[in-house]
């Protein structure tokens, strides 16, 4: 008898580890909605169509190790996105608008992979990101809100009223230079390149259209360089520190020659520069005045 019940013990065991490596190396069809808040923003239906178009989506899914276990790919914004993925947590990156990342097979190494600012532009759109986690099988569904990694700055107006009228025509605003914005990120957003000086010409039309990468902890700045009689003149706006997915409306009037210096400060009364500071849609504004 005794021995009858040590065999259909062993038994038992067996069968319990059987279910348990059964269990371990199951999948489970689970389902991945995007968010459109984000998306399908804008300022204004005088806003670029860019800025919120999806060309193309990528999703790489980790398993619990850290490893790729699944990498999807289409063109615009699938109707339903859905992958057989094993137990245990996993890990969930999407992109819209960025280089090609098959290549990557590892979680850690979206911090290594960067995407230049160029990749930002009327035929990429610009670069949104988002992630989130499944802990499977007790979860089968994850939603992804995608959020545009750049900020936008806009040079909405200037406006010059010096002595004289002709003192103010010959003041001729040419160009823009942006301090303290990153010119690459990681593709999981998680590092920045800070680049020394990113250039806009202002003899177009306005408003003048920047995107740029933020940079934690770096307070960003608009220097706007006027020629006059031949010299350049600047005028340097603080902005502050930059949030992604956020725009900063500018409007500037120009009261006196600036400095032929762009990192030298000028008289308090040189200039207006009111800000707008808005969530792709809506917000706050304040006002600089110098």
């Amino acid at each position: 008898m005794r021995k009858l019940l040590l065999i259909l013990y062993a038994a038992v065991l067996l069968a319990s580890c059987n279910k348990h490596t059964e269990d371990i190396s199951a999948s489970v069809r689970c389902r991945i909605r995007l968010e459109a808040d984000v998306i399908k923003s804008g300022e204004a239906s005088s806003a670029p169509a860019f800025e919120s178009a999806v060309n193309t989506i990528q999703i790489l899914i980790f398993d619990y190790s850290g490893t790729l276990e699944k990498y999807l790919s289409y063109s615009g914004i699938p109707s339903e996105i859905s992958a057989d993925l094993k137990y245990g947590r996993a890990s969930l990156h999407v992109f819209a608008n960025y280089p090609d990342l098959s290549s990557v097979m590892t979680e850690s190494a979206l911090s290594s992979f960067w995407v230049n600012l160029s990749r930002n532009n009327e035929a990429n759109g610009l670069v949104m990101y988002g992630h989130s986690s499944m802990l499977i099988p007790a979860e089968t569904q994850a939603s992804v809100v995608l959020v545009r990694q750049v900020a936008k700055v806009s040079i909405e107006s200037i406006d010059i009223s010096l002595d004289t009228d002709a003192a103010a025509s010959a003041l001729l605003p040419n160009n823009a230079h942006f301090l303290g914005g990153a010119t690459s990120i990681s593709a999981d957003g998680s590092a920045s390149v800070q680049d020394n000086g990113l250039s806009y010409s202002l003899t177009g039309d306005m408003p003048c259209l920047m995107y740029v990468y933020p940079v934690d902890g770096v307070q960003a700045r608009i220097v706007v360089e006027a020629d006059f009689a031949g010299a350049s003149q600047y005028y340097s706006i603080p902005i502050g520190q930059l949030q992604k997915n956020t725009a900063y409306s500018l409007s500037l009037y120009i009261r006196t020659l600036g400095s032929p210096d762009p990192d030298t400060e000028i008289s308090e009364s040189a200039y207006d520069a009111r800000i707008s500071i808005l969530r792709w849609s809506t917000g706050a504004s304040f006002t600089e005045n110098h």
